[in-house]
């Protein structure tokens, strides 16, 4: 079974203290756990070519994984979008999206959040507005 935590703001506060980048530490770390599993299920267009990718993982770090750059660009393109419909599931998807291929991304993404058991937002955002919050967050 895997556990996380919060980091509390003296947790913080004394490994800075100590001169431990720790924001740091954790993206190394969570790199590390995601370079052989960076989603855990996709749905494929009629060529075979993913149109959207699930982070639901074991390890409780499935959306965590939106704070790494990049990590669909290839599988996705640059534009992809995300949504954190539930606390525990994130989804990727492709920005140029066929009406059917849409279709399915909302019903996942509307679906989780009416029925997880942790609700979020259905919201859509930009990959990369993830990707500024956490290089602002590391030049403070």
């Amino acid at each position: 079974m895997n556990t996380f935590f919060y980091v509390s703001h003296p947790e913080a506060q004394y490994w800075e203290q100590q001169g431990i980048d720790w924001r740091a530490t954790a993206l190394t770390n969570l790199a590390d756990v995601s370079t052989d599993l960076p989603a855990s299920g996709e749905k494929l267009d009629q060529a075979g070519h993913p149109f959207l990718k699930v982070m639901l993982h074991k390890d409780a770090l499935g959306p965590s994984r939106l704070l790494l750059p990049k990590l669909f660009d290839e599988a996705l393109g640059p534009g992809y979008k995300v949504a954190i419909p539930e606390r525990t599931c994130a989804i990727a998807f492709r920005e140029d999206l066929s009406a059917e291929q849409a279709r399915d991304v909302d019903a996942m993404i509307n679906g989780c959040f009416e029925h997880g058991t942790e609700p979020m937002s259905p919201a859509r955002f930009d990959a990369w507005q993830f990707w500024t919050s956490i290089e602002t967050a590391a030049r403070r």
